[in-house]
This record gives structure tokens, C-alpha cells and sequence, in this order.
């Protein structure tokens, strides 16, 4: 019993050593604390914040800073490729960051880094054809898709001609929120087999992130056992 309270009372000691804003792993600097409680802060890429008594996760501002800084890179370093080329190049790291940041309160900030991408990718398009008019850029190196009158495209080469490729847009990343598993579960026990199933399905522990806490809101969760639920 000692043994146990001394470890418990160096758990708590830990605990609060880390709830110092100097300490706490992410804090960048001290304009990320408020009246002397910590009220948001940055850890791996996402911020953390409380809105009264909801706790969201965001991509943070650095994270999207230094995403957008790569993209620039990517677009500002290679001004002689193919339209082609250069969708090529970016569709692998824009879905790699929106998937990262999908289980986030994300769609707004994937609008906003939509809109950037655009605005250099226009840049690109207009040093390529200085003389040209916007309308002929636009028609050159953007269509249509679904209603969408801006998605930048390009040719590739394939062995029995050329291919249409478009960019990907990082607003179009469904959001997906995680969904924790039953702290009963037993992977040894029979009974929770159809359950396990349908986590480990392609999409089958996470939902939509729309509608309420009912039923139809967590289509992919199956029901624990009767015998297994909560009272």
C-alpha cells in the first residue's frame, strides 16, 4: 500500500510539473498563456483550445505556416515544369497534411489553405505567359470539376498517350472524428468479434463529423454486447 501512495503522490508531482505553461511540451512562448492559466496550446502540429466547456483541436498556426512555406517551395522552385509535373508534385503532400490534421476541427483552415495554393499557383501561371490575359490563363491551366471553376490542371505522360491530372483540394478532405474504442473490449472474448470486425474495416472507427449524438450519427460503430454495456 505505501508502495502504491508513493507512487501515486510522484504521478500528481509529474502531472504538475508539466502543467507549468515554461514546461508543458508545445508551448511555444509565453503569449500562448492568458492571465496566467493555460487556456491553448500548440503540440505536434495541432493547436489545442477550449472553447467554454468544448475542447477542440486545430491545425496550428505554425503547423499551417510551415505547410504553406513547403508548397511555395515546391511551386516557386520548379518554374520551368509541366503543369503536369507540378500537380504531381503537390497532391501527394497536400493529401499527406489534410488526412494528418482530418480528425481536427480542420474545414475552415483547409478553405483558407485552398485559397493560398491558388494565389501562388496563379503567380506561376502568370510568370509563365506575362502578355496573356487572365481569361486565357484561366482557360489554359483551370476547369471545371463538379461545379468548381478553379481546379488547377495538367497533362502526363502515360505509355498509349497523356492523361488529365487535377489538383487535389484540401477542402475536399472529409472530416472524421475519432471515435474511442470500449475500455470493456476483450479481443479474446468471443462475443466481441463483429465488433472488432467493424472497427478494423477501412473506415470503420470513425464518423462523419455532422448531425448529433443519435444513432444515425455513428453508422460505423457497432453496438457492444448486451451483456458487456454500461449501467
Amino acid at each position: 500500500i505505501e508502495n502504491i501512495e508513493l507512487s501515486k503522490s510522484e504521478s500528481i508531482d509529474s502531472i504538475s510539473l508539466y502543467s507549468e505553461p515554461a514546461l508543458l511540451p508545445g508551448v511555444m512562448n509565453s503569449r500562448e498563456v492568458f492571465s496566467g492559466a493555460l487556456n491553448y496550446f500548440d503540440f505536434l502540429g495541432q493547436n489545442v483550445r477550449k472553447f467554454g466547456k468544448k475542447v477542440l483541436t486545430r491545425p496550428s498556426n505554425r503547423n499551417v505556416q510551415t505547410f504553406l512555406d513547403t508548397i511555395r517551395g515546391v511551386v516557386k522552385g520548379h518554374k520551368q515544369v509541366t503543369a503536369g509535373e507540378l500537380v504531381r508534385m503537390l497532391n501527394p503532400k497536400i493529401r499527406g497534411w489534410a488526412n494528418y490534421h482530418c480528425r481536427a476541427a480542420s474545414k475552415a483552415t483547409f478553405g483558407c489553405v485552398d485559397h493560398a495554393i491558388f494565389e501562388v499557383l496563379w503567380w506561376w501561371c502568370k510568370r509563365r505567359h506575362p502578355n496573356k490575359h487572365a481569361r486565357w490563363v484561366k482557360a489554359k491551366y483551370f476547369t471545371t470539376v463538379g461545379g468548381d471553376n478553379w481546379v488547377f490542371h495538367g497533362t502526363l505522360p502515360k505509355k498509349d498517350g497523356s492523361h488529365t491530372v487535377h489538383l487535389r483540394r484540401a477542402y475536399h478532405t472529409r472530416i472524421r472524428r475519432h471515435v474511442p474504442l470500449h475500455l470493456e473490449t476483450n479481443p479474446y472474448d468471443p462475443a466481441w468479434a463483429a465488433y472488432l470486425r467493424r472497427r478494423h474495416r477501412p473506415g470503420g472507427n470513425s464518423t462523419p463529423a455532422t448531425g448529433s449524438l443519435g444513432e444515425d450519427v455513428w453508422p460505423n460503430i457497432v453496438t457492444p454486447p448486451p451483456s458487456r454495456r454500461r449501467r
